[in-house]
């Protein structure tokens, strides 16, 4: 009994003992010189003791460790059930395993501006009513009236005549007031969003390793795409692979190889000259539209003229016809220009974003002057327009004070500006669906169906040649999600209901695009990881939400609004609601503080206090840059020349360890201070020969090297 009870705190000690020495060899089993094999089969062993012999050190220990385990478990069948309830996530999943993460990454996107649009929506609605006028009231109803945003649609909460221009509803509720406020914090909810996306992608990015170095072994043993679950999708996988060793290769030679740069850069300047030449045709064409809308209204106001179908949409339907149309045309000037693949599709989306920005700018422009005709309209009916009088005696008999009054309910229904651009966005959105609907059963659907049946009975393979099935250009769509966005944005102040309109409109592309995906598409033969394009994404979309803020802003501080209609009715310009609102509610020290600090005297030192600050940010990022790529160097080396240091140090010493056995076993007179002597001879020659593969490397880089 006596010795069982000393043998149990022996064993224990033993165990503890075993344990520890266990687990630091563990840790350093990363470090040795062993083949891979060796390792795994090692630390499967380790582990598997640690496992089987930790629990009888203490109940309590194997108790929490088992505790720890399910807990574990619970939080990972937590995160994952948490997937499930993401909105559209398994549906998004699927997409991934069969097309990669390229094409997934396009409806991420999708879902992530269908939240904005969710609280862009989120806008309060206005108390009173708006009565159809009896002239418009038989139509109203019509599809044709509601197709052009007429009617019931141009007279509900979508548009902006609809709130009332009362200052004040109920006790404490200020609608002109609100609707600005409302108005300027989508803009700035929006920017918020967008750097916050940005930077939460940039600090995603910066936690990745660098794939500068060893590009084709890191193409070769790390390039395949885990994700892919589909045969076709792996079969196109292997071959883009195939592809960027060729085009890395491509790129080596083309570092040492020179080319006829003249007659290069001459291609380029000329293919240059024809994009330029398609921006001013599709300038023109739709300054032309609007012109020609122009006078097909005035004409319709004026004489009473029917206006056709044609004549009513002629303009969205021009601006859907570009936006589809003119993106093949700079494809097929690419051609010419002969830049690597890459580099062609960044100058594809910078013309694309160009020519998208340039309508959206083109059309506010010719909005613009619209507005001034019906402003022009007004006047004139104001001045033409006979006035019921009615006389009143005043002290001076020589002058009698007559008022005029005039019909409002005249004036509402077609000369507000502010409607007007909601209509022209409004349809300019419809149309868009209904263009992308029709491409997507045109050129997808039926074109697959095509190749499918046809292909038995034709001369050539149309799955590998003209027509084949269509695939899915993420670039493209994800560009047309950032200028439809962007026309949202530039309408949602003349129309606050847009973000609705919006909402239901990527809910069906969601949807659609889905199973056209599955469905009528076929995976990219070029497949690249989406994380490398995320970020450049998301600056064309804050790129397009700031320049598409311009134009509201415009209006608000520079444009008078509508007379008659609207919550801004009766003021000079839309910003004085805020102004009157500080003199008449706030206490006038307040008032004076608040006008003393948007005085030039306060505004110019702080935009020179603020641009000192940039400066001062800009220059510690740049020095923090510097620092961040000396430590990624010192990083390198150690994982590069360090490391093989470490390596060839092991195998001297393993060698030296050998070779003194086998010489004791030969010669045991010889001493231990030789075999010191011998071991610093051959470290000595290790680290020269280190520096000598130090200098090669500053020789020209070879791909076979690397491989």
């Amino acid at each position: 009994m006596i010795c069982l009870k000393e043998t149990i705190p022996r064993m224990k000690t033993v165990y503890i003992r075993r344990s520890n020495s266990k687990k630091s060899f563990l840790e350093q089993v990363r470090f040795q010189p062993w083949t891979m094999k060796k390792k795994l089969k090692i630390t499967s062993t380790v582990k598997d003791y640690l496992e089987r012999y930790e629990g009888k050190l203490s109940k309590r220990h194997g108790c929490w460790e088992k505790f720890i385990m399910s807990m574990r478990r619970f939080k990972r069948s937590l995160n994952d059930f948490a997937q499930i309830l993401i909105p559209w996530e398994m549906k998004v999943k699927a997409i991934e395993s069969h097309f990669g993460s390229v094409v997934s990454s396009y409806f991420v996107f999708l879902r992530w501006l269908m939240w904005i649009n969710i609280w862009l929506a989120a806008l309060p609605g206005s108390v009173g009513y708006k009565t159809i006028p009896d002239d418009e009231r038989q139509k109203a109803s019509q599809l044709k009236s509601i197709w052009d945003a007429e009617g019931i649609v141009k007279y509900s909460p979508l548009f902006y005549g609809y709130y009332g221009h009362d200052k004040l509803i109920g006790n404490s509720y200020r609608l002109p007031l609100a609707y600005m406020i409302i108005g300027l914090a989508g803009f700035a909810f929006s920017f918020i969003v967008v750097l916050r996306q940005m930077a939460a992608n940039s600090k995603r990015s910066g936690l990745s390793g660098q794939e500068e170095n060893f590009t084709f072994s890191r193409k070769l043993f790390s390039g395949w795409d885990f994700t892919i679950g589909h045969p076709e999708t792996s079969t196109n996988k292997y071959a883009s692979i195939v592809t960027g060793f060729k085009e890395s290769i491509l790129e080596e030679k083309q570092k040492s190889q020179e080319q006829n740069k003249k007659l290069l850069t001459l291609l380029r300047i000329l293919a240059n000259i024809i994009v330029l030449m398609l921006l001013a045709l599709s300038t023109y064409i739709i300054q032309l539209c609007v012109e020609r809308s122009r006078e097909v209204e005035i004409n319709h106001r004026r004489d009473n003229l029917e206006i056709g179908f044609w004549e009513q949409q002629e303009l969205t339907v021009v601006m859907t016809l570009i936006a589809t149309l003119f993106p093949t045309f700079f494809d097929i000037v690419s051609i010419m220009e002969k830049y690597h693949p890459r580099v062609n599709l960044r100058w594809q989306l910078a013309r694309i974003f160009g020519l998208n920005l340039l309508n959206l700018y083109t059309l506010f422009i010719a909005l613009f002057w619209k507005q001034e005709d019906l402003k022009r309209e007004l006047h004139t009916i104001l001045m033409e327009k006979p006035c019921n009088t009615t006389e009143s005696s005043i002290t001076m008999p020589s002058m009698d004070h007559i008022n005029c009054s005039i019909q409002q309910e005249t004036l509402d229904s077609s000369l507000c500006w502010e409607t007007m651009i909601g209509q022209e966005v409004f349809k300019l959105t419809v149309m868009d669906l209904v263009f992308v609907i029709g491409t997507i059963i045109i050129q997808e659907f039926l074109r697959g169906l095509c190749v499918r049946y046809f292909n038995p009975v034709c001369c050539w393979d149309m799955e590998q040649a003209f027509p084949e099935y269509a695939d899915f250009h993420t670039a493209e769509n994800i560009l047309h999600l950032i200028s439809n966005q962007g026309i949202i944005w530039l309408g949602t102040f003349f129309a606050p209901g847009l973000p609705l309109l919006n909402l239901a409109k990527l809910f069906i592309l969601l949807y659609l695009r889905s199973w056209s995906v599955m469905v009528c598409n076929v995976p990219q033969e070029g497949i690249f990881r989406a994380s490398r394009s995320n970020n450049f994404y998301y600056a064309l979309l804050l790129v397009m939400l700031f320049l598409s803020m311009l134009p509201p802003l415009f209006a608000i501080v520079a444009i008078e609004p509508s007379p008659h209609c609207g919550p801004f009715s009766g003021q000079k310009k839309m910003f004085e609601v805020i102004s009157n609102y500080i003199d008449d509610e706030l206490p006038s020290s307040m008032t004076a503080g608040i006008n003393y600090a948007a005085s030039p005297g306060v505004i110019i030192p702080l935009l020179m206090l603020l641009g000192m600050t940039i400066y001062y940010l800009v220059s510690v990022n740049k020095g923090l840059k510097e620092s961040n790529k000396g430590l990624k160097k010192e990083l390198q080396y150690e994982r590069t020349e360090g490391k093989q240091k470490i390596y060839a140090m092991a195998n001297v010493k393993r060698d030296l360890e050998s070779g003194q056995s086998k010489a004791e076993k030969k010669d045991t007179k010889m001493s231990g201070a030789a075999y010191s002597v011998i071991a610093a001879k051959r470290i000595a020659k290790l680290l020269n020969a280190n520096k000598d593969a130090v200098k090669m490397k500053l020789k020209p880089h070879h791909p076979s090297h690397d491989v």
